[in-house]
């Protein structure tokens, strides 16, 4: 059986571990700290190399859209998540599929280099000390890095910093808003933990401000109809569209608030192609993006993971599927293209996909129903918002629209 080391145990390196398992590897994971969750594991201090949280934390990706494929998060579970939830839906990860015994805590990797005979056997060396203290040197036929890139914090070069008698930190260091206390305070920059942070300061702060070098868009995390912003934008039916259109209904949504290889299992292609993909991915996102080093991974969801599915053969077939099920082909266009959906047909299918596509808008949901609505004069249950917003005579539009996608897939595909 072959060998695969795994470095990190958070949320990639737990789903390394299961793939291994599953396509008969040996996962031999190392995790220098002492528990699993990596970023989503909050402590009262930061270490420089480790990632790190701040106290009041929510991840900004709604439940549905950031859970693993085959392991939908618990209704009851907030639909956006503070940090404690995010660990903790780990932990049932790991702990429903068996993976931890095969984690080693305590154990930092030193070094990674091919084996002598790396050349015939694709094979890695990799040196590790263990919590011991004992340096040790193992052969593997695979190495997964999983270790994250929000470890170590980039502080920008101001004229008179050294000079600036007050404290500043980086987003990286903040853990709690109390030592700020009727202070006046400057957030530099406009991205996720930035605007957060400023948010949670102002509860306490004299002032706060919050400055950058650009304009930007400021757009809340819920959006229509009660559901998460990115389970509605993330759709395939929207990135079927042409793309003025869908620049012009992004516009119009941002001014509604605020006006204004493997293993032999597929074949890569020539280094000379994916070189070329390299460089088309590099020049649409610097006509997408602004640049900087945060912006390096940004991608548009559907369409990445469309094509890494398609390399692999999980791509769900929108044809095939209609045909069998119309009304869950349906929810995968018009529907949050939730990560269940590359579970439904090829290599990992799962039989409880389909449940989990269907469920994912009621599990959205589901926090949020504190109250029973009662019941009105028919004896039926009143209205959604959604039925109330989109009334039964526009329904047939929404037919038409279906249409207009498949005709847009057959001829982009």
């Amino acid at each position: 059986m072959k060998r695969v080391a795994i470095i990190g145990a958070g949320c990639s390196g737990l789903a390394a571990i299961k793939s291994c398992l599953e396509d008969g590897f040996e996962p031999v994971c190392f995790e220098r700290d002492d528990d699993i969750g990596g970023l989503w594991r909050y402590s009262t201090t930061s270490k420089v190399g480790n990632g790190s949280v701040y106290k009041t934390c929510v991840i900004n990706t709604s439940k549905e859209m950031m859970s693993f494929s085959d392991f939908p998060p618990p209704q009851e579970f907030p639909m956006f998540m503070p940090h404690r939830f995010v660990l903790k839906y780990f932990r049932m990860y790991a702990e429903s599929f068996g993976l931890i015994k095969y984690i080693n805590f305590k154990t930092s990797v030193e070094n990674i280099i091919p084996a002598t005979d790396y050349g015939l056997s694709g094979q890695w060396r990799v040196t590790y000390i263990s919590g011991d203290g004992e340096s040790k040197t193992e052969v593997f036929d695979g190495v997964l890095v999983c270790t994250g890139h929000h470890t170590y914090p980039h502080i920008p070069e101001f004229e008179g910093l050294e000079t600036f008698t007050g404290k500043y930190i980086h987003s990286h260091g903040y853990k709690e808003n109390v030592e700020f206390t009727g202070k006046r305070v400057l957030v530099v920059g406009i991205g996720n933990s930035a605007v957060d942070i400023t948010v949670d300061l102002s509860h306490v702060a004299a002032q706060t401000y919050i400055s950058t070098r650009r304009g930007a868009w400021v757009i809340s995390r819920m959006g229509f109809w009660g559901l998460p912003a990115d389970a509605i934008a993330n759709c395939r039916f929207l990135f079927k569209l042409p793309t003025s259109i869908l620049q012009w209904c992004v516009e119009k949504m941002a001014n509604f608030r605020f006006d204004h290889e493997g293993y032999g299992e597929c074949e890569l292609p020539s280094e000379e192609i994916m070189m070329e993909d390299v460089q088309a991915k590099r020049e649409a996102m610097e006509k997408t993006y602004v640049k900087s080093k945060r912006h390096t991974l940004q991608c548009f969801w559907v369409e990445y993971m469309d094509e890494l599915a398609d390399m692999i053969g999980v791509k769900p077939d929108l044809w095939k599927l209609f045909f069998e099920d119309p009304k869950l082909a349906i929810r995968c266009i018009f529907g949050p293209c939730v990560p269940a959906q590359y579970r439904l047909m090829g290599p990992g299918s799962w039989n409880g996909a389909r449940s989990t596509i269907k469920g994912s808008v009621q599990r959205c949901l589901f926090p949020t129903r504190t109250k029973l609505l009662p019941k009105n004069a028919t004896g039926k249950e009143n209205q959604s918002l959604y039925s109330i917003s989109i009334p039964r005579h526009l329904h047939p539009y929404f037919i038409i629209l279906f249409i207009v996608f498949i005709f847009f897939h057959l001829c982009i595909v």
